[in-house]
């Protein structure tokens, strides 16, 4: 694809499509599922650590805050881990079945 003229006359390299997919292709999606998502989980006390592929951790969070069966006083996530905040450790071994259940279904 040839360079865009800019206003000053000098050429500027062409923006990136937004409509594409990350990895490739299309069908991605159905791949980005929490099931797909966690990689590991760890508790302490009422903090469970969720670790995610890069550019995954808004995904899982999402789902735990989607869900309201879990006690979860609020997650943060970066690129690829979540920190969920539970009231007790409890609630912290609930979201690990949770994953763990929906990893294996």
């Amino acid at each position: 694809m040839p360079a865009a003229p800019s206003t000053g006359g000098r050429a500027r390299p062409p923006r990136a499509r937004t409509d594409a997919h990350p990895a490739g292709g299309r069908g991605t999606r159905a791949a980005a599922s929490p099931r797909n998502m966690v990689l590991s989980a760890a508790r302490t006390g009422g903090t469970v650590v969720l670790r995610t592929p890069p550019g995954g951790a808004r995904l899982v969070a999402s789902v735990i805050d989607a869900t309201p069966d879990l006690d979860v006083l609020g997650c943060v996530a970066g690129n690829d881990v979540v920190v969920a905040v539970c009231r007790d450790g409890t609630a912290g071994d609930q979201v690990l079945r949770f994953f763990r259940t929906t990893a294996e279904s």
